[in-house]
């Protein structure tokens, strides 16, 4: 019984976080994923690339560890659709890609597995 009201509990503060994050402005969105790159000079270009990018908060590219992950901001939706015209010529370089609500979805931990591309 009591883990059945913790569940319900646990539940129903998950749709009202989802709820409020959906009707606020301010919804931060999450992208993360493998990243792959052998060059300084193309980790560079993508550093400047995303760094002119008003919808960006906060990104990093990690080519020695293999991983990357950005945090929005001023958007009101983010799909891999987004993130592929952000990213341009360079979107060959990330796979196993996670788009979430920051504070909402949870963040899968590094590595990766079970990646459908």
């Amino acid at each position: 019984m009591l883990k059945n009201l913790f569940f319900a509990l646990v539940l129903s503060t998950a749709c009202w976080s989802t709820s409020l994050a959906q009707s606020n402005n301010n919804v931060e969105f999450f992208a993360q994923g493998n990243f792959n790159t052998s060059s300084n000079n193309e980790l560079n270009e993508i550093n400047s690339l995303l760094a002119s990018n008003q919808n960006i908060r906060i990104f990093r590219f990690d080519g020695q560890g293999g991983k990357f992950m950005i945090l929005t901001q001023n958007i009101n939706t983010f799909t891999m659709s987004d993130l592929t015209n952000w990213l341009g010529t360079f979107t060959s370089t990330v796979s196993c890609i996670q788009i979430g609500v920051n504070g909402v979805d949870n963040w899968e931990r590094f590595p990766f597995e079970n990646c459908n591309d």
